[in-house]
């Protein structure tokens, strides 16, 4: 019968840890190259528990993202720009942007909308109350607004779920 994964890697975790050496493990019948890739698996976690972090800290703590959390629930169609200022961080917009990340909430740039004056408003509904009793009008429907759009003049960046 052959032994499965879970136990081949037991006994030569076992052999291992009394003392025996790679070329010593011939009865496991298994490849060199195996024994040392269960070796080395079964040792990397006990170098990950010497080793600390590296680098610097993170910027924003933990207050930093419930705040930032709120701001976005609150405020939905906001910028990183706008964030940083609101909540006074001292972190460039990079680093707000990876904790938006780190908390679901996605980037997105918002919809454009063209830009009308109060004449344009003017002339469509007149256009509209002109044309109310014309037959082709009962299939069609006449609107004037677009919905969840932004200046095409001013970009802007937003941030959504």
């Amino acid at each position: 019968t052959r032994d499965s994964t879970v136990e081949l890697r037991a006994k030569v975790v076992t052999l291992r840890a009394h003392g025996l050496s790679v070329p010593q493990m011939d009865r496991v019948k298994l490849s060199r190259t195996q024994i040392y890739h269960y070796i080395k698996e079964e040792e990397r976690p006990l170098q990950a528990k010497r080793k600390g972090r590296c680098g610097r800290k993170s910027a924003l703590q933990e207050s930093h993202l419930q705040a930032m959390e709120n701001h976005i629930n609150n405020t939905p169609f906001t910028s990183l720009s706008t964030i940083r200022e609101d909540l006074e961080l001292t972190c460039c917009k990079a680093t707000i942007s990876k904790g938006l990340k780190s908390l679901g909430i996605k980037f997105r740039k918002p919809a454009k909308k063209i830009h009308l004056t109060d004449q344009h408003r003017q002339v469509r509904v007149q256009f509209a109350q002109e044309n109310l009793d014309r037959n082709w009008l009962e299939r069609t429907i006449v609107l004037d607004e677009k919905a969840f759009c932004n200046s095409q003049y001013y970009k802007t960046s937003i941030q959504t779920r």
